[in-house]
């Protein structure tokens, strides 16, 4: 059997529930990191996972599979389900209907573990899940768990890899991940030409791509190094990314705009050499996946923050 089938099937075996709220209002790969450390944390304790996203702003009304493919049971208990936050405090502590639900039925939820799954307990933990052929460090079992649940339907998968042929990259790239946007509020930006020379300490591949959501970046970069052929999929539009603000966008551009950003991290996971932040959610999710080919403009490794 495949590991997906496995997973399924284990993950159907366990008893006690853990019911995972996706979609809470934070950017995509913060919610998929997140659901992905629950993923694993189910596994390493026999807990049944259970996925709550009908109110997923960028699904649509649709949940988790507009986009991907089903991977575990769906919970529709809305009344509970969109109580669920994730979090460094216990939802139930503050809501008496989260505090009656636990009681009840035992369950666990995702502010239940989202703490530990950010310290360097879990960071460091082993993992083994033979069943999966699991026996290692958290970036191995990611490597089984990423492929299992990250799964685009057909629908998109068709959209994404066309977004991806029209660029026409050459089979030897390399590739960057700029921070712009609300990052700013987050910690001081590394200036662009940063990423690209620290790229060139290491490679001499003259193709280059960019994903950033700030287009002036991107022509920031290709101006000042014209021996290089770049290539992004942001487009001239796009000057900076504000999370509150597309969280009220229309459909077509919160779509759009996801299209994008699953386009530019396939193409990145491509590429032969990747520069980028391990503090960005995206660069976690990378990093969990590239190993050495990633290259951390902040960090010197991979770290769960």
């Amino acid at each position: 059997m495949d590991n997906i089938t496995i997973y399924k099937q284990l993950n159907e075996s366990y008893h006690k529930k853990f019911i995972h709220h996706f979609g809470t209002g934070q950017g995509f790969f913060s919610e998929l990191n997140s659901l992905l450390f629950s993923t694993l944390y189910c596994l390493k304790n026999n807990l049944r996972l259970e996925l709550y996203s009908n109110d997923a702003t960028f699904c649509f009304g649709n949940g988790w599979s507009e986009f991907f493919e089903v991977f575990c049971p769906q919970y529709n208990n809305n009344f509970i389900g969109k109580r669920i936050s994730r979090g460094y405090y216990n939802d139930s502590n503050g809501d008496k209907y989260l505090f009656l639900y636990k009681i009840l039925t035992k369950n666990l939820i995702s502010s239940d573990v989202y703490w530990y799954c950010r310290t360097s307990w879990f960071e460091h933990s082993r993992f083994i899940i033979p069943e999966l052929n699991i026996d290692g460090d958290i970036r191995q079992a990611m490597k089984t768990i990423i492929p299992i649940v990250y799964r685009f339907n057909t629908k998109y998968t068709t959209i994404i890899n066309k977004m991806i042929n029209d660029l026409n990259i050459p089979s030897n790239y390399i590739s960057l991940h700029v921070r712009a946007g609300d990052k700013k509020t987050e910690r001081d930006l590394i200036e662009p030409q940063d990423y690209l020379d620290r790229a060139k300490k290491i490679s001499s591949c003259r193709n280059c791509f960019v994903a950033t959501d700030d287009y002036s970046i991107y022509e920031k970069i290709r101006d000042n190094n014209p021996d290089y052929s770049f290539f992004t999929t942001t487009s001239p539009e796009e000057r900076g990314y504000d999370q509150n603000k597309f969280s009220i966008s229309s459909k077509e551009i919160i779509q759009n705009n996801l299209i994008e950003l699953f386009a530019s991290i396939q193409i990145i996971l491509n590429s032969e050499l990747f520069v980028g932040t391990y503090s960005s959610n995206p660069g976690m999710f990378i990093g969990m996946l590239l190993g050495n080919k990633m290259i951390g403009m902040d960090f010197e490794r991979w770290l769960i923050i």
